[in-house]
């Protein structure tokens, strides 16, 4: 995997304007030492770990937890729903944008979401970065009359904008069968966003209207972005 250092806004801006004649997506972290795993492969992780420590360990976490937990997911959350997803992979995003851990990773079209994402929530404590794809076709898209939990290679998905944040994020998926192993693949690159120049980036992003309100529409955005505004 290539790297690259952003030291300044310049510098950023640059390196996503020699992307014009590709097709990236992109994805912030807030700390360059962040792996590419889902939340679900980390879960499973955390928690064979936790069974080597603890002999009276009861719960395993595995690919049949994960179908267990979505099926729960959409039991329950069907009377908080206005429409009816149309699948499995339709309803992964849904929990995936409401924090379940799923086998999806966000990604984003616009590479200021993904600056975003990689500088407000660790503003100057250190690195981050910012991962990019540089062809999102060069991945299938996804089988959408296969299961997502069937998949036997890293596939993309591009949702229905069924929640507002995909829209405002300009959101899309990598969707992964390897849940155990840091994603890689041909024509990734890491930009590290050194730790001097994040609060710089995030300036200018709040100029061209990045800021909570946008990215998460609704009446919390709302409310983190007048936190911000008045120094709450």
């Amino acid at each position: 995997m290539k790297e690259k250092i952003v030291n300044s806004v310049v510098s950023l801006h640059d390196m996503t304007s020699s992307y014009a004649e590709a097709h990236p997506i992109f994805r912030g972290v807030s700390n360059e030492s962040f792996e590419l795993l889902t939340r679900f492969g980390r879960s499973i992780i955390g928690n064979k770990e936790d069974r080597e420590k603890l002999s009276n360990y009861l719960y395993t976490v595995d690919s049949e937890t994960e179908e267990v937990v979505l099926t729960q997911f959409r039991n329950r959350s069907m009377p908080y729903l206005a429409f009816d997803p149309a699948n499995e992979w339709e309803w992964l995003a849904i929990a995936q944008h409401h924090g379940l851990p799923t086998r999806m990773m966000d990604w984003t079209k616009n590479p200021l979401v993904a600056a975003y994402f990689a500088t407000a929530y660790n503003p100057s404590d250190s690195d981050s970065a910012i991962y990019v794809i540089r062809n999102q076709y060069a991945f299938g898209q996804a089988p959408l009359d296969q299961s997502p939990f069937r998949i036997e290679t890293t596939t993309v998905f591009h949702p229905r904008h069924v929640t507002p944040r995909i829209t405002a994020q300009s959101g899309l998926f990598t969707v992964h069968n390897e849940l155990e192993s840091p994603f890689e693949c041909e024509g990734l690159e890491k930009w590290i966003i050194k730790e001097e120049c994040k609060i710089d980036i995030a300036i200018m992003l709040l100029r061209y209207g990045i800021e909570p309100a946008s990215m998460f529409p609704g009446l919390d955005g709302i409310a983190d972005s007048l936190v911000a505004d008045y120094g709450l």
